[in-house]
Order: C-alpha cells, then structure tokens, then sequence
C-alpha cells in the first residue's frame, strides 16, 4: 500500500493534501492538478476557492477539458455564478451526446428562477442520454409542483434505476470522474440520497392515488 492509499484508508485528508501538494509541485500535469483540486473540496479544507484555482490552471493547460470545465461550473453554481467557461463548454462540438446531455444539465441550472426553461433544458438533457439521476430527480420535482403526478412519478422510479452503485473505491475523493458521477450526474450516490429518492416515490405515489 502506497502512502496515498494509506490516508484514503485511514480518512487522513490533512497528510494527503502534503503529498499531493509535494507531487503537485514535482510534477505540474493535468492529473496532479486534478489530484489536487479535489483534495481541496474534502473536510477539514472545503475550500472551493482553492479547488477553482486549481481547475483553472488545467484550463491553462487543456483549454477544452470537459471534466474541469463541468466541475467548475457545478462549484460556481453555489453562488450563481456563470463565467466564460460556460460558453466554451456549450460552444464546443464534442461529438458526444453524453456530453451534449450534460451541458443542457448544466444549462438548467442557469434558471433558478424561469422553472419553463429549466423544464426544458432537463427534458432535453434526458432526450439526449437517460442515463443519469439527477436530472430525473429535479425535473420530477418541477413536475410535482405543477401537480404532475404520474409524470413525476416516472422520472423518480427513473433516476432510481438509473443508480449505478452506492459504492466507492479507495480512490474515489480525488477521482475525477467518480466525482462527477456523485456530485454531478448521481448515477454514483450515498445511501441516504437513496433514501431521498424513494421518498419521492413514494410522495408521488401517494399523490397519484389520492386523485384517483
């Protein structure tokens, strides 16, 4: 076991920071910044600022990195907030429409107050892939709030599915892509948001047979 593995293991968040800082500044790449970033957004740091930083020198590095793009749009959407990254992630022809599924998600964030565009730009998302949790889930919640029940229904039975594993790897607080599926697309979620999702299984249900 490896010294990386041996603070996955023992939850040691503050001595892996020092290590990674150390091959950070060893070794300046795309991988070690991402290593980082992410590092940074685990207790006791939290500190999304940092992990920003951090995402903007891969952006630097690879001006078009899908992975750094998304996870800085998802760490700004906290505070509203939008920059020119946005405009590359949605200008960009990526030939992909996982991807292009994605963006439209991240889209609808943008429209915190317009629930019609945010309505649109879930359903499009899931035109393009179905394969995610989160989407389904708040386009259910739009659903529910405008007492469309067996549509709502239908999307929370669909981001149930749609959950890959309740389980991490060793790896998984500075993996990239585990991060993504957590955070961002939920196909890769905890127990308790499980949870969360049944409940609004079973809220829906309970609408749907008190109008019958």
């Amino acid at each position: 076991m490896n010294d990386i593995e041996t603070c996955l293991v023992a939850n040691d968040y503050e001595q892996l920071e020092i290590i990674l800082k150390h091959r950070l500044l060893a070794n300046k790449n795309v991988d070690t910044l991402f290593e980082y970033a992410l590092v940074r957004l685990l207790f006791p740091f939290v500190d999304d600022d940092s992990a920003i930083y951090y995402l903007n020198e891969i952006l630097k590095l690879e001006k078009n990195n899908f992975e750094a793009l998304i996870i800085k749009l998802y760490l700004q959407n906290y505070y509203c907030g939008m920059d020119s990254d946005y405009d590359v992630l949605v200008s960009r022809d990526w030939n992909d429409n996982r991807k292009y599924a994605i963006c439209d998600y991240i889209t609808s964030w943008k429209f915190y107050d317009d629930e019609n565009l945010k309505r649109k730009y879930l359903e499009s998302s899931i035109e393009k892939c179905p394969d995610f949790v989160f989407t389904y889930r708040r386009l259910g919640h739009i659903y529910m709030k405008n007492g469309m029940f067996k549509e709502a229904n239908k999307c929370f039975k669909s981001a149930k599915k749609n959950v890959v594993t309740n389980e991490f790897s060793l790896y998984f607080p500075i993996d990239k892509v585990s991060y993504i599926e957590e955070h961002i697309l939920g196909i890769r979620i905890t127990e308790e948001v499980e949870r969360f999702i049944d409940k609004d299984i079973e809220l829906s249900n309970f609408e749907l047979n008190k109008n019958d």
